[in-house]
């Protein structure tokens, strides 16, 4: 039988943990002084900036406007002509054709810049009178003011580079919007015609009486006014209503507003059907003591125009080719014979269709 000793069994080596785990570890250590970086350190080189380059501003701000015109937009170019002068700018009116010398002035001078209103006709008619070609217009330092009635199948539109390259373009009727190309729709500004200032006093129905001419119409005749004036005459002579009747064309500036003056209603009719309203003509009229008696539009877009214009303008039916809704005018021509213009009222009308139109002008030339 074994005996256990009493005594405890003493161990004489000390446990070396290199033994347990290997003498292989790496020996890591918190002291900072002694961890050395391998890493060559970044050299930060100074970034030169490039100087910046100063260009000088330039001017072309417009201090001069050439205002090209036919004699049929005499009135609006002259009202357009004061209207610039009011803005301290040099302005010169021309009713003959563009030459290849005034582009060249408008391309040397930064600040002159060229009105064109009927561009199409003013350009064409140009093109066809000097010799070889006329050049091209010098780009943002030309303005369009588009006068015709778009909706006309026959009447030419504008060169679309024209209008691209042009600073401003100007239209005076909402259905002419829709035949621009749609691109270049947004870039259209409506302004309607500017009117001259009144050239009437307060007048008795004296003065108004007294006037030579009862009725006249001023434009060029087709089938349709020719139809619509002789039934008239027809009416006034078998009616022994001794109006004085009087159709002119082609006559302008001092000569027409003389006979203006003359009349006691000046009437307009549409040349073409499904007519735009002829606002150019009605605007002509407005500044003189006489009634103005106008067909509605001819389309029903523009209807909202005759609530506009009728505190001014007395306005009937389009007259049927037949010529059976005829008796709509006479009743018209009868009554405003017998009543008075109210000036004021035509005055008032004059400062607000100028004063919208003067804003669309600033807002273009002086911003």
């Amino acid at each position: 039988m074994y005996r256990l000793s009493r005594k405890p069994i003493q161990f004489t080596k000390q446990v070396n943990n290199d033994e347990i785990y290997g003498n292989n570890l790496p020996r890591f250590t918190l002291n900072k002084r002694i961890i050395k970086n391998t890493q060559p350190k970044p050299v930060f080189k100074p970034v030169t900036q490039p100087k910046p380059v100063f260009k000088p501003v330039i001017d072309f701000s417009i201090r001069k406007i050439y205002i090209f015109s036919r004699i049929y937009t005499k009135f609006m170019a002259e009202t357009l002509e004061n209207y610039f002068n009011q803005l301290n700018l040099e302005v010169k009116l021309f009713f003959t054709n563009l030459t290849n010398e005034i582009i060249d002035e408008c391309s040397k001078d930064r600040n002159l810049y060229l009105f064109f209103i009927a561009p199409h006709m003013i350009l064409y008619q140009s093109q066809k009178a000097i010799k070889g070609a006329l050049k091209e217009l010098p780009k943002n330092k030309y303005i369009l003011y588009q006068p015709e009635q778009y909706n006309q199948p026959h009447i030419p539109k504008l060169d679309i580079k024209l209008i691209e390259n042009c600073y401003t373009i100007f239209d005076y009727s909402t259905i002419n919007l829709q035949y621009y190309p749609d691109h270049l729709r947004e870039n259209v500004k409506l302004l309607s015609p500017l009117i001259k200032q009144p050239q009437f006093e307060v007048i008795d129905s004296q003065q108004q009486s007294d006037k030579e001419i009862t009725i006249l119409f001023i434009g060029l005749l087709n089938e349709r006014r020719a139809k619509i004036l002789n039934e008239l005459k027809n009416y006034n002579s078998l009616n022994n209503l001794n109006y004085v009747i009087k159709i002119v064309n082609n006559v302008f500036g001092d000569e027409l507003i003389k006979l203006i003056k003359k009349s006691k209603i000046v009437i307009n009719l549409h040349y073409y059907p499904n007519a735009i309203l002829e606002i150019f003509r009605i605007h002509d009229l407005l500044p003189y003591d006489c009634k103005i008696l106008s067909e509605n539009p001819g389309n029903e877009e523009e209807m909202d125009l005759v609530e506009k214009y009728n505190k001014v303008v007395h306005f009937f039916p389009v007259i049927n080719d037949d010529l059976s809704n005829i008796d709509k005018m006479y009743k018209l021509i009868s009554d405003n014979l017998a009543n008075e213009i109210d000036l004021v009222e035509r005055k008032k009308f004059i400062d607000e269709i100028n004063g919208e139109n003067k804003n669309c002008l600033e807002f273009n030339f002086l911003y």
